[in-house]
Order: C-alpha cells, then structure tokens, then sequence
C-alpha cells in the first residue's frame, strides 16, 4: 500500500514541469537527462492502463553512498550489524567522500540506476538501494559465493570491506514506470552522454577504485553478462577499459546478478570473477570473460 501512494504521489509531474529540483546539480547533467526522457516517453505510446505521467525526481540525481561495511570469510561476504542509524536498514548513508584513502579494502558494489525507492517522497534522493534491493543485499550477500578470487590471489578472506553502492547512472532511467518499459532505451541513451553516462561512471569509479589497497568491483547491473547490448555488458565494457588504460588496477571484477534476483533463485546468488585473458596471466589465473 506504501508503495502505490508513493508511485502515486511520484507520478503525477511530467518532465517539463520538473527541471528545477531543489540541491541537485541544476546544469548540463540535469537538463541532458530531461531532455533524453523527454524525447524517450514522446516515441512511445502508452500501453492500455499505463500513465504517461513521469516523477518530477526522474531528473535528479542520486549520489553513490558508503553504507557500511561487510566482511569476507569463505569466498563469501557478510553484511555486518545494519539498523543502528540508517532507518533503511544499512548502517548509516554517507558520501563517498568520507571514506578514508588509507581505509580498509572496498567493495565496490555496481547497480544500474536508481528507481522509485531511491526518492522520498519529497523528490529528494535517499540513495541507492533504498528499497527491496537493499534488502536483498542485507539478507542474501552471505549466501553468494564468489567463485575465482582464491585461485587468483585476491580473496579478502578474514578482512573487513567497506561496502560502497554505486549507480552506474545516477539518474532515474525507470522514469518511475516499470523497469520494462522505458530503462533499458534511456539507460542506453543516457550511456552515451558524457555528463551523465560512461565517461561520468568512469570518472566515479576511477576516483574510488584503488590500486594499491586491492579494492573489489562487483558488477551488480542487471542485464546478461554474454549479451553485448545489455546494460551490464555496457558497465563491463567501461570498467575494462579504465583498467586497460591504468595498468595498476587489478584486471578482474565480479559478475553478479542485480541484488533484485537474489531471492527469486539462487542461482542469481552465484558470482565468478571475470577478467582480461592477457593479463590473467600474471596472476596465475586461467578465467576467461
């Protein structure tokens, strides 16, 4: 019942009426995305029973927040004690830039876009994983296994992480519609901007990723990973190429399916490091992409 008010609540501006959002970033990145969602809704037309009405949040953006911390025991992590100050039920909400650069090992953990749970209902950002994904990641995180990180020498086993959620694109890309209908084209458009797509991605995640203390990249987005149109695939592709370009950074990231799985199959619960063959090598590792 929450759920329905608020999407109902959500729903009732359109993108025109919704460019000025109080504390977002009012500039080229805010008025690129209006500008995609706009022209995304115009070339579709509502199915029977669906609105054509967007959430005046779909242009806001919704920053990557430091949530707590997990810890890795027998190729699996594990949520610590969660709910002491976030009343979603993560630690706490903080901004990347309060993590500590000689702080512990990161999981960095890669989502695709945030949706309707990520705004209040006031149109402001909480974060990601805001809703049933959050949940998931609380409840299911240790029943992941993470095949691939022994053999090749990186696993954490006994460290303490912190967990780091990251969109992948901070922008609504739902619209605030069901994830089917209009995700996949804005994402997809939205990738190709540089103020709010790959080259913003990248920028985020090289400034988080380190080399040295051997931080952990899950690529958490939703999409098949052998598919080279889905949007994991695009976020794989990214993440590739900034390791390419910084010979530092280890060449493996983990592949999982998005947290909004875990609990629909257990098989969604299996994650395996993928990496670049040429550089495996000199880990000793045999994995493939």
């Amino acid at each position: 019942m929450r759920r329905l008010e608020k999407k109902k609540q959500m729903t009732k501006c359109k993108t025109e009426g919704s460019l000025a959002i109080e504390g977002d970033d009012v500039g080229e990145g805010q008025s690129a995305f209006a500008k995609i969602a706009a022209e995304v809704m115009a070339s579709r037309t509502p199915a029977d029973g669906e609105s054509d009405g967007t959430p005046a949040c779909c242009v806001a953006r919704c920053p990557d927040q430091w949530v707590g911390a997990v810890r890795f025991e027998a190729g699996r992590f594990h949520c610590g004690p969660m709910g002491a100050a976030s009343p979603d039920g993560f630690a706490w909400r903080r901004a990347t830039d309060e993590l500590s650069p000689e702080g512990p090992r990161r999981l960095l953990m890669i989502l695709e876009s945030p949706h309707i749970d990520e705004f209040g209902g006031d149109h402001q950002p909480i974060g990601p994983a805001a809703g049933a994904t959050g949940r998931n990641i609380r409840a299911l995180l240790y029943d992941v296994n993470v095949r691939g990180l022994q053999e090749l020498g990186l696993s954490p086993n006994g460290e303490e992480l912190d967990l780091v959620l990251i969109n992948a694109i901070q922008r609504q890309t739902s619209l605030g519609h069901p994830p089917r209908r209009f995700r996949d084209s804005v994402f997809r458009r939205a990738w190709g901007c540089p103020s709010i797509g790959r080259a913003d991605f990248q920028g985020r995640i090289a400034a988080l990723w380190r080399a040295d203390a051997k931080d952990i990249v899950m690529n958490c987005c939703t999409g098949a990973e052998a598919s080279k149109t889905s949007l994991k695939r695009l976020v794989y592709d990214a993440l590739r190429d900034l390791s390419d370009r910084n010979a530092a950074l280890p060449p493996v990231v983990i592949a999982c399916a998005h947290p909004c799985s875990w609990q629909r199959n257990k098989r969604n619960r299996e994650a395996r490091v993928i990496g670049h063959p040429a550089r495996l090598a000199s880990l000793g590792g045999g994995l493939h992409v």
